[in-house]
C-alpha cells in the first residue's frame, strides 16, 4: 500500500507532521486487519501487509475494503480545523501463484499498486503476469531510448491528408522507431 502523493502533506505541513500522521495511519490501519496480520512500513508512506490464512479471494476483497475504510476518514491535525485526506492505491499477490518467497511477493505486490495508480479510476490491483512482463519491456525500451538517436533508428515517415474529396491537402509527419529487436515502433510506444 503506497499513500497518493504524501510528499504534498510533507511540503505543506513539514516532516513532523507527516510522520505523526503515518503513525496514525499505521494504528488505523492495524486496527483494521485481522487479528495474526503482520503490517509493516517499508519506509516513509508505503506499507506492506502480510495476511495468513486465506481461502479465498473474497477474503483478500474484504480486507481491503476495510484497510480503505481505515485511510479514507481525514486526519484531523492538532491545534487546527484542517484536514488530511490520505488516498492510497494497494497492489496485492499471493502466495504461492505469484512467487514463493517474501522478495518476489513484495516485487509483484508493488507492480500491481503502481498499476493501480496508473488506473487512476482503480485504487487497488492483482498482480497479474502481464504486469511483470510490461514492466521488463519498459526497462529495456528506457534503456534503448537512450542510444536510438547515436544509432539512427527514429525514422521520418510522412502520411498524405487528405480532404473529402481524396485529393491531398497536406502532410503529417510522423516519426517511428526502427528497433533492432521489436521492430517499428509508434510514439505512443516510446
Amino acid at each position: 500500500m503506497n499513500v497518493n502523493h504524501f510528499h504534498q502533506v510533507n511540503d505543506r505541513y513539514g516532516h513532523h507532521i507527516g510522520d505523526k500522521i503515518l503513525q496514525r495511519l499505521a494504528l488505523r490501519l492495524k486496527k483494521a486487519v485481522p487479528l495474526g496480520t503482520k503490517l509493516y512500513n517499508l519506509g516513509g508512506d508505503e506499507f506492506a501487509v502480510v495476511l495468513n490464512h486465506i481461502a479465498e479471494y473474497i477474503d483478500i476483497q474484504n480486507i481491503i475494503l476495510q484497510i480503505q475504510a481505515a485511510y479514507e476518514p481525514p486526519f484531523i491535525l492538532l491545534g487546527s480545523e484542517r484536514q488530511v485526506q490520505l488516498p492510497a492505491s494497494i497492489g496485492v499477490s499471493v502466495y504461492p501463484l505469484d512467487g514463493y518467497d517474501a522478495e518476489k511477493l513484495l516485487a509483484q505486490a508493488n507492480l500491481a499498486m503502481n498499476s493501480a495508480k496508473d488506473e487512476h479510476n482503480e485504487n487497488n490491483a492483482y498482480f497479474k503476469q502481464e504486469l511483470e512482463t510490461r514492466s521488463c519491456d519498459e526497462v529495456q525500451l528506457e534503456e534503448d531510448v537512450r542510444s536510438v538517436l547515436q544509432t539512427e533508428q527514429i525514422q521520418l515517415v510522412y502520411q498524405p491528408v487528405l480532404n473529402m474529396e481524396k485529393q491531398v491537402i497536406g502532410v503529417e509527419a510522423l516519426l517511428r522507431w526502427e528497433h533492432p529487436d521489436l521492430g517499428t515502433l509508434k510514439p505512443d510506444q516510446f
